[in-house]
């Protein structure tokens, strides 16, 4: 670099001397400022080189005296932590020291009551002599069998207790109203055949005699009598909302009424199997304009009682359902039948009963007894009350007076209307 401040120098003083004899334009004056510019980068360049340099040798100079505090910091960390662990080992063994003294001074205290001890005379006397009882002072059986007895019924009593607290389930009529404060339509027991289409074909089962009474209060559900358009649902697959839908129409047939029954269920239809009627036309192609009613309008074999099967499953059945279309068909098959009964699907997980509610007069709500809880029933209700649909009321399937107690199998058990040769004799 010092050969570059000398150089300068030179071109300097030489620069001046040609401009003492020529001007600013003369080719060597021009070619001194050059090589004196050439100078100057070249000076510039060096200094910032020095200046890199100088810093990074700071940076790492500055690196190393963090590293060594850290170092120091340690240090002085691990120092402070052996003092205090030799003061605390200090105090524990002072704390040793003087155990280990007290325990000499007990144990002396102790042999030397051992040795007085034996030396002493004992203060044992016989005050009376002892008789063996003539009887067992216990136990006593009266006592125990009574203990056991009261014991007995208080669990007994605790336990119903705590069932009828913690157990959510609807059973028997009552909670239907108590737990879930719905009106109770009717009770429907349990099909002694296991299946109810076959005590369903029998009006003199169990089962039909449930269905009728079910059917009579529904004619004084409302405040105009019989719905003009009833929508029949579940909180969940499999409670008998089918069979209860079948029988309500069918029964309202049997009336005179001139009753259709329209399956809804988009999904997984049934009605159509049931009855063992075609489904290639029905609800789906209505609601798409691609059939008239009087087209999908099936004779289901019952009098007075006809049949729209749902259909082909669509790709989407809760817009069909939503659809203006489903409002406006509504209205003409209620224009044109007495009553309209609809099949359609559970509520949880889906959107198209709560939707077909509020387009109908009145909903009845099946409940299976012995398996729908009241926290899945109330979530169902809450959904269905969204749209502020007419609720009529619930009915209980499936029940079995049987397993509810005595009182219901008196009372629902209809043995009256289980007819034999052998009761119409005694009759």
């Amino acid at each position: 670099m010092q050969n570059l401040f000398t150089e300068r120098a030179r071109i300097e003083a030489k620069l001046e001397d040609e401009l003492t004899r020529h001007l600013d334009g003369h080719p060597n004056v021009r070619q001194l400022r050059a090589q004196l510019k050439s100078i100057d980068d070249q000076l510039m360049m060096a200094a910032q080189n020095v200046r890199s340099a100088a810093r990074a040798e700071y940076e790492a100079a500055l690196a190393t005296e963090r590293q060594l505090k850290a170092q120091v910091d340690a240090l002085k960390a691990a120092t402070l932590n052996e003092q205090d662990q030799s003061v605390q080992y200090n105090l524990l063994a002072r704390e040793a020291d003087t155990n280990r003294a007290l325990y000499d001074g007990l144990l002396q205290r102790y042999k030397e009551l051992n040795a007085s001890a034996g030396i002493s005379t004992s203060n044992i006397s016989i005050v009376d002599r002892a008789d063996p009882p003539m009887a067992p002072s216990s136990p006593n059986l009266m006592k125990n069998l009574a203990y056991a007895l009261l014991a007995g019924l208080g669990i007994a009593a605790l336990v119903t207790f705590l069932r009828s607290q913690f157990d959510d389930t609807v059973r028997v009529p009552e909670d239907v109203e108590h737990k879930l404060e719905l009106p109770l339509l009717g009770v429907i027991p349990k099909a002694r055949e296991g299946d109810p289409d076959v005590e369903l074909a029998d009006p003199k089962s169990p089962v039909s005699e449930g269905y009728n009474s079910l059917r009579g209060a529904l004619l004084y559900s409302t405040s105009h009598g019989l719905p003009r358009s009833m929508l029949v649902t579940s909180s969940q697959p499999s409670e008998g909302k089918t069979t209860s839908s079948f029988a309500i129409a069918q029964g309202l047939a049997r009336m005179g009424r001139k009753v259709l029954l329209v399956d809804v269920d988009l999904r997984r239809p049934s009605i159509h199997r049931r009855l063992s009627l075609d489904n290639e036309q029905g609800m789906t192609t209505l609601l798409t304009s691609q059939a008239s009613i009087e087209s999908v309008v099936k004779d289901s074999g019952h009098p007075g009682l006809t049949v729209i099967t749902s259909g082909p499953i669509p790709p989407s059945p809760t817009e069909l359902i939503a659809s203006t279309r489903m409002e406006e068909l509504i209205e003409e098959l209620t224009a044109r039948y007495d009553v309209v009964v609809f099949d359609c699907p559970p509520i949880l997980g889906l959107a198209d009963a709560p939707l077909m509610s509020a387009l109908v007069d009145g909903v009845v709500f099946i409940i299976e007894s012995e398996r729908a809880r009241r926290g899945s029933l109330k979530a169902s209700l809450r959904r269905l009350r969204t749209m502020r649909p007419m609720l009529l009321g619930a009915v209980l399937t499936m029940f079995d007076p049987s397993k509810a107690g005595h009182r219901y199998s008196e009372y629902y058990g209809y043995e009256y209307y289980t007819y034999s040769p052998s009761s119409e004799k005694k009759d």
